[in-house]
């Protein structure tokens, strides 16, 4: 419920018995990913991953990429040169979005490249 109550959030479906869940956000609404990762923790779970699907149309990327979208930046880490075209499943990596082991083992590469003055950092990959 506490995701449902995100002024963002238009659907919410949840698959307990898969521990996993969709959401589908409001039209051209400002998306905030860490209230995401909060809700879920508020309502008593852990967050082992948190991923979006994203609609590219011919942007190149490598390591370090940043892409800027609703006035946040986005950091690709470890995706290696090529295009992407159609939807594609972004994976966040952070200490919120993350298990503490799997925290740690990105913990090195977690340099923040992108220019901070336009909105949050985001680190995600592919």
């Amino acid at each position: 419920m506490s995701i449902r109550k995100l002024d963002f959030v238009q659907e919410v479906e949840m698959n307990l018995e898969h521990t996993q869940g969709k959401i589908i956000f409001k039209p051209n609404a400002k998306v905030e990913i860490e209230r995401i990762a909060k809700a879920v923790v508020n309502a008593g779970f852990s967050l082992r991953y948190l991923s979006v699907i994203y609609s590219f149309t011919n942007v190149s990327v490598k390591d370090n990429f940043c892409f800027s979208f609703e006035g946040n930046q986005y950091q690709f880490l470890k995706t290696g040169a090529k295009t992407l075209n159609g939807e594609m499943t972004l994976k966040f990596i952070g200490k919120e979005f993350l298990s503490r082991k799997e925290y740690k083992q990105w913990e090195p590469d977690l340099k923040p490249v992108c220019d901070k003055s336009t909105g949050v950092v985001y680190f995600v990959t592919l």
